[in-house]
This record gives C-alpha cells, structure tokens and sequence, in this order.
C-alpha cells in the first residue's frame, strides 16, 4: 500500500506492542505460539501469512483480548485491552445473531455503542445489503454474510480492525469492496491486522508483513521493500521451507 510522508510518521506513534506472546493448547499438546514480538504503528495495515495452523488466528484472538496467553503480553496504547468498543474482530464466529435480520444485528449494535447518528438504510445501501434489510444472516450466501459482517462491524468506525481470512469463499466484487473499505479506514488512520492465505491481496493492501510457521514469526517485511507480489511469494516460500528445514534438522 502506498505511502506518503505524513503516513510515515503517523505509523511511528505505537498502537500494538506484542511481548514475548507464548500459548500453549493443553488438549492438543501444541505450542500454537512461541515468543511472538512486534509493534504496530497506528495507521498501519498488517498482513498475517503462514499455512493451516501456523498461529495466525490465534494471534488475533491474543490480541483482541479473546483468548489468554501463557507468557507475554500484548497491549493497546500501553494498556492490556480492557475496552472493545473501539476494535472491529471479524472470523468465522463473529458475533452477529445468525437469527437476526441484516437490519436488526446492525441496528442492536449502534445501539450497543451508543452511536446515534447513523442511518442503517445507507449503510446497508453502501454495502450493497439493502435488498437483504430483512433477511436472517443465516440465509445469506457466503459473500453476503461477510458483507453483513463488514458493514455490522465498521458501521461503529473502529480504530482497529482484525480480520480473520476476510478473503475465505467470497465473490470478485465483495473482495474489491473489502479492499476499498480497508484503504478507507486507512485514510481515517485506522489500524488492520488481517490473516490471508492470499499473497496477490496481502501485497495490494498491506504495509508490513508477518510471516508465521507453526507458532513462531520467521519474517517481518516492509512492502514497499518488494519489487512485485511475485518476490513476496518467493520469499514467502523460501522463509517456510527453511523454517521447515530447520526443525527437521
């Protein structure tokens, strides 16, 4: 994602601060996370990579606050996240009444948030939902769920955003819609950090990217860094057969 020097300096202000983050899954026996650190600027857009199982969601889930840690820590402006109100977590199980129209779930929600200016039919309009105001989220496609979800959680206008394979089983135009609202919030110096399997997307959209393999961060690289998407798949698939070759060694 293209820079200007104003973006520069405002990325330099701290939002994220992950510290030697360590989850381990006693059912599984799986260390799903070991000794994870970074930073995040504000204002920055991160993209999350690594295969099936690498750590990605439960990155998220550590960082929304949703999911405890062994050892480390992971704070938002100096604190440990204590307020959800201004933080957007979008997955599979996002908390959208799957009962509920697409009218209701968002109309419960800026009501939730104490949000009273909006207009719903605008924002369904936006998302390109108005014809669907009244259906249950449960009888939507795949694409029209994740619609719903985007238009459910930036409705509120988060200051950060965490997307779970926002990417997954969606149509053309729902992606290009996903990709024009995530360079909006953008704009609006927003905070993203979003898990994708999709290399083309996260080198489009993304600042900075993290690459994970079964629980560890092998890579953190600067977009602006790479010529192409073709040197990011290159360096993506060299970092992980390397990693893979070292634990065999």
């Amino acid at each position: 994602m293209e820079e200007t020097k104003d973006s520069k300096m405002i990325q330099n202000q701290t939002i994220i601060k992950a510290e030697e983050l360590c989850v381990y899954f006693k059912r599984t026996n799986t260390k799903a996370l070991e000794n994870i650190s970074f930073e995040v600027g504000k204002g920055e857009t991160i993209a999350l990579l690594g295969h099936n199982g690498a750590g990605k969601s439960t990155l998220l889930r550590c960082i929304y606050g949703s999911l405890r840690v062994q050892s480390g820590s992971v704070k938002i402006n100096g604190e440990i996240i204590k307020n959800y109100t201004d933080i957007f977590f979008q997955s599979e199980d996002f908390l959208m009444n799957q009962s509920m129209t697409v009218f209701e779930n968002i109309y419960f929600r800026l009501n939730l948030l104490k949000n009273e200016k909006f207009d719903i039919e605008s924002i369904l309009c936006e998302y390109g939902l108005i014809e669907k105001l009244d259906t249950p989220i449960k009888y939507l496609s795949s694409g029209l769920k994740q619609r719903a979800s985007l238009a459910f959680g930036l409705s509120s206008k988060p200051l950060l955003m965490l997307l779970d394979e926002p990417t997954n089983a969606v149509d053309p135009a729902t992606k290009y819609l996903l990709e024009k609202k995530m360079r909006e919030y953008k704009e609006k110096l927003a905070t993203c950090i979003f898990a994708t399997h999709e290399l083309d997307f996260a080198y489009r959209v993304s600042d900075r990217i993290l690459m994970l393999q079964n629980g560890h961060l092998i890579k953190d690289v600067q977009v602006r860094d790479l010529d192409s998407s073709e040197e990011l798949k290159e360096m993506y698939f060299k970092a992980s057969k390397d990693s893979l070759l070292r634990e065999v060694i």
